[in-house]
């Protein structure tokens, strides 16, 4: 987990956030390893 949202879905009343971004920012720190 990031910590970070940047999409917010209400289902069943109830508000849910997702990342859409992580395969962005997981590529990005892969790259900074290597």
């Amino acid at each position: 987990s990031i910590g970070a949202v940047n999409a917010i879905i209400r289902r069943n009343g109830k508000l849910y956030g997702y990342n859409t971004d992580y395969i962005g920012a997981i590529s990005a720190i892969e790259d900074a390893l290597r």
